[in-house]
């Protein structure tokens, strides 16, 4: 059981490991395709400025430019929620996943179904940014052309050293946890900063999980994590 446990460990990481280099390629080619080409015919468009004498097309470029330019200012914004959310750092992991759940789901279905109430203290910036990808693993789960989304958001301190955070997504055709790749991948992420992801129980046609993490860092002794994901995963 604890080799089989070993070998799930390391493939959860593998394929850790690959959403991280899933996430630099796509940071480097926003760069490169929308960005990097944005600047360039900015540039371009200024060079072209300096030697008009027609009044009506400078403003015309100038208005180009400054359409470039909003244009890369929005895919720079993007790239920073992919990389880390601003309002981790402004506002804290509260105002972080509710941000989220709006880009995702819009407004959602009001205050009732998000309840993020500030925590006591703010998670150490790995725990938080923990949270906020295994969120985004679950969001990534569900198919867009699931009908009718409701969604579930809430975060609790525990003890004053452990807070949990649940989601749950309701619709026609959203999948079952068992059947989503990503279960693993989200456990190992937890179980690397000494959190556990477990399956919340839901009515069917509903995808509910709960992950309990620590404020700080603990000193993770990973020989332990696989003898408790293994025995959380035969639970």
């Amino acid at each position: 059981m604890a080799g089989a446990a070993l070998v799930d460990w390391r493939a959860a990481f593998a394929r850790l490991s690959a959403l991280h280099e899933a996430q630099r390629r796509q940071v480097a080619r926003a760069l490169h395709d929308r960005i990097g080409q944005a600047l360039a015919a900015i540039k371009m468009s200024a060079h072209l400025c300096i030697d008009e004498a027609n009044a009506a097309q400078v403003r015309q470029d100038l208005d180009a430019m400054m359409e470039l330019a909003d244009r890369a200012a929005g895919e720079l914004r993007e790239l920073e929620r992919i990389l880390r959310p601003p309002q981790l750092d402004s506002v804290g992991l509260e105002a972080a996943l509710r941000a989220e759940a709006r880009r995702r789901f819009g407004s959602g279905g009001g205050s009732d179904q998000w309840r993020l109430p500030p925590l006591p203290v703010q998670p150490c910036p790995e725990v938080a940014i923990a949270c906020l990808r295994i969120l985004h693993c679950v969001f990534d789960a569900i198919p867009p052309d699931v009908a009718e989304v409701s969604t579930e958001l809430s975060i609790q301190d525990l003890d004053g050293a452990n807070f949990s955070v649940r989601v749950r997504i309701a619709g026609d055709g959203t999948p079952d946890w068992q059947d989503t790749p990503c279960l693993a991948l989200v456990r190992a992420m937890a179980a690397s900063l000494g959190g556990v992801v477990a399956l919340d129980p839901g009515s069917a046609g509903s995808l509910a999980l709960r992950w309990v993490m620590p404020y700080g860092l603990p000193c993770v002794d990973h020989d332990a994590c696989v003898v408790a994901t293994a025995g959380d995963s035969h639970a």
